[in-house]
């Protein structure tokens, strides 16, 4: 998802955070394939960054890491830009949801 939104966005920073062997190692391969100088990716667990105003984060995670980081979120002055596929924060009410027009009907949610 972050590789397809920095070829279209080449004029802006991307950062992409994975723990997974496979998918990170994939993902730098792709970098590289697509010679992505505006992408980086770190190893890294996404919930142990500090959130900031100013970035927006975009996910596909996991209902539990969505709960992790409304906790997260709750714990803090900082309140990020959030665009999540699949999945929704649990108790935080997205202020847009949108639904791809795919097989899956894949909802997005915006969330600030």
């Amino acid at each position: 998802m972050i590789l397809y939104t920095a070829l279209k966005n080449p004029t802006k920073t991307f950062i992409g955070y994975e723990i997974s062997t496979v998918p990170f190692y994939f993902s730098k391969l792709l970098k590289l394939i697509f010679r992505q100088n505006n992408l980086n990716f770190y190893r890294q667990d996404f919930l142990d960054i500090e959130f900031q105003n100013e970035f927006l984060y975009i996910c596909y995670l996991f209902p539990k890491a969505m709960e992790d980081i409304e906790e997260k979120i709750k714990d803090t002055d900082t309140k990020p830009t959030i665009i999540s596929s699949t999945f929704a924060l649990p108790t935080t009410k997205a202020q847009k949801k949108e639904t791809l027009d795919d097989i899956l009907k894949t909802p997005i949610y915006f969330y600030k």
